[in-house]
């Protein structure tokens, strides 16, 4: 599905794409000179953040991660979108679970439109990083809900639910590093240089956002991971305990085992013997 908009007074031109089919593809290249590449790493939906600028066309593309709202298997992820800008045109290419970012990038064009497409970008990115802090507050609320659990008992049940956070979070952490590295990758491109002034300082507002969301998420796995190593260690002490008991009664029970069988040998034994009465 593709979606065109006009912003600044007309000059600029917001192309919006989403699980495009075979006849769409054939018109991002007919009437947008849009090549394989761009649009191979556009359709990838496993296609790492990164940032490429072509001189020759032009063509800057910029591959952002974006948080994917919907929860799977109990945890968040991150799915890719692709930003590319040529001349006077942006357009934000992705899979389904990125259709949201549509809504959210029209509602800052309502509030602004008389930005340019670097602005635009920028304006974007830094609502998109912003969208990714919810879902980290979430993981916080689980996480706690599940430490309050295994104080009260540690159990696999539990263990497994903060197993499956971790996980998640995993998404997250690689999604947020690959933002922030990413951002700074685009301060070394030459078109850096032409950017302007108001550009240049949301572009710095994106980065500090980023950071911080990066920041954030490696806190949260540090302390996850130290959860989860106490409760081990725990279960595993209580698992100790356990077999010092059982040990125990083992050694307990061999005794009459052992004593039983001498008096199943031939061997004088004291009382084997005895007088009947009658």
């Amino acid at each position: 599905m593709i979606k065109q908009t006009t912003f600044c007074h007309g000059q600029n031109e917001w192309i919006h794409v989403t699980d495009a089919n075979k006849d769409e593809l054939d018109r991002l290249r007919a009437d947008y000179a849009l090549d394989d590449e761009m649009l191979g790493y556009a359709l990838d939906r496993h296609e790492r953040a990164h940032v490429e600028y072509d001189a020759v066309s032009n063509t800057f593309l910029l591959v952002y991660n974006v948080p994917d709202q919907h929860e799977v298997h109990g945890h968040f992820a991150a799915v890719p979108l692709t930003f590319i800008i040529r001349g006077e045109r942006i357009f934000t290419i992705g899979g389904a679970k990125a259709d949201y970012v549509c809504d959210l990038l029209a509602a800052q064009l309502e509030a602004d439109d008389d930005i340019s497409a670097f602005q635009f970008l920028f304006e974007g990115l830094f609502i998109l990083t912003e969208s990714f802090f919810p879902l980290i507050e979430k993981v916080d609320e689980k996480r706690q809900d599940v430490a309050d659990r295994l104080r009260r008992k540690a159990t696999k049940a539990n263990l497994l639910v903060l197993s499956d956070l971790e996980t998640g979070l995993v998404y997250l952490v690689t999604a947020a590093k690959q933002n922030a590295m990413v951002l700074e990758q685009f301060k070394l491109q030459p078109l850096f240089r032409g950017l302007n002034a108001k550009e240049r300082e949301r572009l710095n507002d994106v980065i500090i956002e980023a950071q911080q969301f990066s920041e954030m998420t490696q806190t949260t796995s540090q302390i996850m991971d130290q959860l989860n190593s106490t409760y081990t260690n725990v279960l595993n002490n209580e698992l100790n305990d356990t077999m010092k008991l059982m040990t125990v009664w083992s050694l307990l029970l061999t005794v009459p085992t052992i004593v039983t069988g001498f008096y199943g040998m031939n061997v004088d034994l004291p009382f084997a013997k005895t007088t009947a009465r009658g």
